[in-house]
């Protein structure tokens, strides 16, 4: 026999469903026939001995909800030397016999070595089959009453289901007919309309058994009786039997009691063999402990990388044990008959497609037992997020370095599934999602402090992320844009440590180091963010390159600028033709060597316009001026020679008014310029200007050089 998933079409199935070939590839002659999910086929006569056959299904079989077997399924086995038909032994009990401890949710069940069915048997008397007669008692109604030789039958047939019945006339055995709609009860047997009694096409078959009646014989189906007792006083616990493939089950309607001895038994004759062999009274007892199991009615999702996340419709779906049939949904639409599954076993793995849009998903899974939907604390449920959009997620390396190893922070966002490992692979070679060189984001999620110290220390060796432009990061976050801005360049609406900590909110410090430390070799990587439902990101690309040699100072030339710009300070203008010279800083009176990644840096620009604010309450008119240069890498180095700058005072007469905050002056003042040295003739006297603050119109007036 094979076992199927849904129940057959018995319409479907022909003397061709099944067949059976020996080693010699002879047909075997026999009866195919259906019985639930099973396709079966009895042989004429015995098997022969440590023989070698093949069993092919064909295609075309149909199950109960309509689905086709596509192609033909075949198998093979090789029979022993015993001929004797016995009911299939018991493998397996659950709980095992005299268990302590029990799960209070278990179910008590009986797994066979063989193919089971629903038992059956002729009504009898003394063991041999005997007439039925039964006795108008409302016919008008459909009802009868039933006795075997003029009597009554006993309560062991009430409400057993009649799935057979024949009609004899006593002198002329010829007429059969089958209804499945007939229950004894009561002493009495009903009937529907599909199985009239006074059907006139029957009329000339019935004949006057003498006692008022008609003569039949019946087959009667028992309905399975799997018991479930208290051992102590015996009396019923309450539970619903089930029956599988090659197993019975009894599925409590509610937790059993805490430590507490209970007795199971399968009633004989609840079911029979391949064979039609009845099985024995089987009873075992167990003690339940005070806990309970989750391996019973259950629902699991099994994700591609992690359970509860998916980026397919299709998601695959764990079944716990829980009746003979299940259905899977997500939604609350009238189910069909065929969403019902039979499995042969549980736990089943099954697939089952979404319906719903991205985004939080609920499945839920419902048992039934014998067509019959149960109680609904047996039915569970799970949530899982759907995602299909892919992360986000940047990183703060330079484009260059002086180091051979250093530090950066990785960010990243994901809004649905969240963001889970990440990896940069050479150049911009697509990883395979299953690497093992992936590296996760941290379940702990790195606190605030400890993130603003992350970033503090490692974005001042990158001094482009001074100034990101926040619209482009907020943009990049969103999955609007492939990079942001952080060339630098940018000065306004600047994003803060606020920004990136809100909008990339997966961090990973890492420590980055060359494969390849060949001065100035420019090195191509990308960055690939993963989120726990498996999709990767487009990618981050950046280069980086190794570089420890100081900027050209040969090629950057420095001027004073303060007669074309009017302000309280120093204003230099810097020219360079070196394309690693990338930063400029101006000290005064400070010889020291400045930190590479300090404040006071500005970006090196063609005739950049540099001004160094002065004190103007300082009593120094003479200053020192150190001028240094910097690449992206950190390299610095300054301009050799050393500049020495002069300030000048401004008097009205003899008050110095330069040195206050709303100096007053003379309408008619004789304003005066003093260095702390002799001007020469060449002074550019035209240069000074005089000018209203109001209307910035210029003063008349003449500058004399004294």
């Amino acid at each position: 026999g094979l076992a199927f998933a849904e129940n057959l079409r018995s319409s479907s199935i022909s003397a061709s469903s099944l067949v059976l070939t020996d080693n010699q590839g002879h047909a075997v002659t026999g009866t195919v026939s259906v019985k639930r999910n099973w396709l079966l086929f009895k042989p004429t006569i015995n098997l022969n001995q440590k023989t070698t056959y093949q069993a092919t299904a064909s295609a075309g079989l149909k199950s109960q909800s309509g689905q086709k077997l596509l192609n033909n399924y075949s198998w093979s086995f090789t029979t022993g030397d015993k001929s004797t038909n016995k009911f299939p032994r018991v493998i397996q009990k659950e709980p095992q016999d005299n268990a302590t401890g029990v799960a209070r949710n278990t179910i008590p069940t009986l797994t066979f070595e063989g193919p089971l069915f629903e038992g059956t048997k002729l009504t009898t008397v003394g063991g041999s089959v005997e007439w039925v007669v039964v006795y108008p008692y409302d016919a008008n109604n459909g009802r009868y009453r039933v006795g075997i030789d003029n009597r009554k039958f006993t309560h062991g047939l009430i409400n057993s289901k009649v799935t057979k019945l024949q009609l004899f006339d006593l002198w002329d055995d010829n007429v059969s007919f089958k209804s499945s709609d007939l229950y004894w009860s009561e002493y009495y047997i009903y009937t529907n309309t599909l199985f009239n009694w006074a059907n006139s096409s029957f009329s000339s078959y019935i004949r006057d058994t003498g006692a008022g009646g008609y003569a039949l014989k019946a087959e009667i189906k028992h309905d399975l009786q799997f018991e479930l007792r208290y051992s102590g006083n015996q009396s019923l616990v309450s539970c619903s039997p089930s029956l599988w493939a090659a197993s019975v089950h009894c599925l409590p309607n509610s937790l059993l009691d805490n430590n507490t001895s209970y007795t199971a038994t399968l009633v004989k004759d609840s079911l029979q063999s391949l064979e039609n062999i009845g099985n024995d009274n089987i009873s075992w007892s167990f003690n339940t402990g005070n806990s309970t199991a989750t391996n019973s009615a259950s629902l699991q999702h099994i994700g591609e990388f992690n359970d509860n996340y998916t980026r397919s419709r299709v998601i695959l779906l764990q079944v716990g044990e829980g009746a003979s049939q299940y259905r899977l949904s997500d939604n609350t639409s009238t189910p069909a008959e065929r969403e019902w599954q039979l499995p042969l076993f549980y736990p089943v793995r099954t697939p089952f497609v979404l319906s719903g849009a991205q985004g939080n998903q609920t499945v839920q899974v419902f048992y039934r037992a014998d067509n019959q939907t149960l109680p609904p604390f047996d039915n569970q449920s799970l949530s899982l997020i759907y995602d299909y959009s892919p992360p986000v997620g940047g990183l703060t390396l330079p484009e260059a370095t002086n180091q051979e190893a250093l530090p950066y922070l990785i960010m990243a966002k994901d809004n649905l599934s969240g963001s889970w490992r990440h990896l940069i692979t050479p150049a911009n070679t697509y990883p395979a999602e299953d690497l093992e060189t992936w590296k996760r984001f941290s379940s702990n999620s790195i606190d605030n402090p400890t993130r603003q110290n992350l970033w503090d220390n490692i974005t001042k060796g990158n001094l482009s992320f001074n100034c990101v432009h926040k619209p482009t990061l907020q943009a990049f976050a969103a999955g609007n844009s492939t990079i942001f801005d952080n060339s630098g360049l940018n000065t306004t609406n600047c994003a803060s440590f606020s920004d990136f900590n809100q909008l990339l909110p997966n961090w990973d410090n890492q420590t980055f180091r060359f494969d390849n430390l060949s001065q100035s070799t420019e090195q191509s990587h990308t960055l690939w963010v993963q989120d726990r439902a498996g999709n990767i990101g487009w990618g981050f690309p950046f280069k980086i390159r190794f570089d420890n040699a100081t900027p050209d100072t040969s090629k950057t030339t420095v001027g004073l600028n303060n007669l074309g710009h009017s302000f309280n300070g120093l204003s230099l203008k810097l020219n360079t033709t070196d394309n690693d010279t990338h930063f400029f800083l101006a000290q005064l009176d400070n010889s020291s060597t400045p930190n590479a990644y300090g404040s006071g840096w500005v970006r090196a620009q063609p005739n950049l316009l540099y001004s160094l604010l002065l004190d103007n309450t300082s009593n120094t008119r003479q200053h020192a001026l150190y001028l240094w240069l910097r690449d992206k890498a950190g390299n610095i180095d300054n301009l050799t020679s050393t500049r020495t700058v002069y300030r000048a005072w401004l008097y009205d007469g003899q008050t110095r008014v330069d040195n206050q905050s709303n100096p007053t002056i003379n309408a008619y003042a004789g304003l005066k310029i003093k260095y702390p040295q002799s001007l020469p003739s060449s002074y550019p006297l035209a240069n000074l200007q005089l000018k209203k603050a109001s209307d910035n119109q210029t003063v008349s007036g003449q500058w004399n050089l004294d």
